[in-house]
């Protein structure tokens, strides 16, 4: 019962049924002649104090009023099933961002063959930083199609989730990408600062962007290529070795011929975990390689993750001659 329909459970103004339970007249609950009729057809355990009449409010699944996902947004994801968490690292101007616009749009178009959009608890994150690829100057692409990424806590990376389904068999599948600002990738180089890259211990995959035109250059090629090699290293030396695979992806490639013959030597530092390298154009006006070119395959590999954990819950040790242990035994059922 709601405050305030305490105070008319008597007529009387000095009533104090409603917090002791007793009339002052020590009259009957039931029968007192002071009583209100409005409650009369109420059961005299529900009057009594400490008693609630209204149930409680469903309680309707919140986050944060960021845009992005925070970690402890993401847990309430990761609690009900299971989510697929993919990192995305690369200095600025290598189209991390604009590869997450490009995946978003061809989703909203039904234009992601073989998936199908099912939900997203960061839509408005997505409707943001895809506004400036919705603006044409007469037809011709902006000089800008997204907006540097900044982040509300610059410790904390910001997550964006996608909700799919593949066509062929309905199997559904969450992502949750991080939306990253390309100077942690910097940092990661230049200061080796890694306290931000917490959230790589429970990534199943790794995007490690690079842009194709600097590839093709051969003045920037062997630059790229040493700066890319950097950060795998100081990744794999971070993560103790327990490493999710990486997917280099080649960005802006429409603008280029491949460039995939480059990267071999950042093949071979796969040591216990997979590198594979995806070239993709996010957005494109070659007829030959359209805006979203490389997406799909992209998003397709992902069902291909390396399984593997970062921690034992149980991990076990070679025992030593002297030293004790429990049996193992079989409960077994009659």
């Amino acid at each position: 019962m709601i405050a305030g329909e305490l105070e008319k459970i008597c007529k009387k103004a000095n009533c104090t049924f409603s917090q002791t339970g007793q009339c002052v007249f020590n009259n009957d609950a039931l029968t007192c002649p002071q009583r209100l009729e409005s409650i009369a057809d109420l059961p005299i355990e529900e009057i009594k104090l400490g008693k609630i009449v209204l149930s409680a409010p469903e309680e309707m699944e919140r986050f944060s009023s960021s845009l992005t996902l925070t970690t402890n947004d993401t847990q309430k994801l990761t609690r009900n099933r299971y989510c697929k968490v993919i990192g995305i690292l690369g200095v600025p101007g290598t189209g991390k961002t604009a590869s997450l616009v490009s995946l978003y749009l061809l989703l909203a178009h039904s234009k992601l063959e073989g998936f199908q959009f099912l939900d997203s608890k960061s839509i408005m994150a997505f409707e943001e930083i895809s506004r400036g690829a919705r603006r044409w100057n007469q037809g011709q692409l902006p000089d800008q199609l997204t907006a540097h990424t900044k982040l509300q806590d610059e410790r904390i990376a910001g997550y964006l989730h996608l909700r799919l389904q593949r066509s062929i068999d309905n199997t559904a599948m969450d992502l949750l990408l991080t939306d990253l600002p390309g100077e942690w990738t910097t940092s990661l180089l230049e200061t080796n600062r890694v306290d931000r890259l917490e959230f790589l211990k429970a990534a199943d995959r790794i995007w490690l962007t690079l842009n194709a035109e600097e590839l093709s250059v051969l003045k920037k090629r062997q630059q790229v290529v040493h700066r890319a090699s950097l950060v795998i290293k100081r990744i794999v030396e971070y993560l103790g070795g327990k490493m999710p695979d990486v997917t280099i992806v080649v960005t802006h490639s429409d603008k280029t011929a491949s460039v995939v013959e480059h990267l071999s030597t950042l093949q071979t530092l796969a040591k216990g975990f997979n590198i594979t390298v995806r070239e993709i154009a996010s957005f494109s006006d070659n007829e030959g390689k359209p805006a979203g070119f490389g997406i799909k395959e992209l998003v397709e590999d992902l069902l291909n993750t390396t399984e593997f954990t970062n921690s034992e819950f149980w991990p076990s040790q070679p025992s030593m001659p002297d030293d004790r242990h429990i049996l193992k035994f079989i409960i077994k059922n009659n």
